[in-house]
């Protein structure tokens, strides 16, 4: 049997979604330590902390301004939110739009800022306001989501080019959310 790091990593290669880690044990809910532009404000509370599993998908687009350039552009995730049991609570996908399962809530952020991620090859770290939100539900109080612990997602290696323009490519990633309220 080959440990979770080589199936991980194998998976990664395929281009197939990484399977949760054996649902890591995140420890009590605090806020995490990230660079201070990560900082929620100032009287936002943490709310939850959830892990996302799943693809950020990028489109083969033209540049613009170039007419013959072309760059793979995030279309946004596809992702599972996944309590502490790594049951699936909700679903992550493009706005970005964070929804809960039970309650039908859900967030709509807004990037305010970014930090490279530690982890080589990953994408950034995030702090995203919420610009709007549905539902009666534990979304619904949200102000402020920070996307921490980032596992892939980078755009595809492969190149971008007129021959492939208007592809979609699935890139598989992980993240931890952590969800503020006032």
């Amino acid at each position: 049997m080959l440990p979770m790091f080589h199936l991980v990593t194998l998976a990664l290669a395929l281009g197939s979604p990484a399977p949760p880690a054996a649902c890591p044990g995140l420890g009590a809910l605090k806020p995490p330590s990230v660079p201070s532009a990560l900082q929620p404000p100032p009287d936002a509370t943490l709310l939850a902390r959830y892990r996302a599993q799943g693809s950020q998908i990028y489109t083969c687009k033209a540049t613009a301004g170039a007419a013959t350039a072309f760059a793979w552009s995030l279309k946004g995730p596809d992702a599972t939110l996944l309590d502490e049991g790594c049951k699936p609570v909700g679903t992550h996908f493009a706005g970005p739009t964070w929804k809960m399962n039970a309650d039908a809530s859900a967030v709509v952020g807004m990037k305010l800022a970014e930090a490279p991620a530690p982890a080589a090859g990953a994408i950034p770290w995030l702090l995203l306001k919420a610009r709007s939100s549905t539902g009666l539900g534990i979304m619904s109080s949200v102000v402020a989501v920070q996307r921490v612990d980032t596992a892939g997602g980078v755009p595809p290696a492969d190149q971008c080019s007129a021959a492939t323009a208007g592809t979609e490519r699935r890139v598989p990633y992980s993240a931890t959310y952590y969800f503020y309220k006032n």
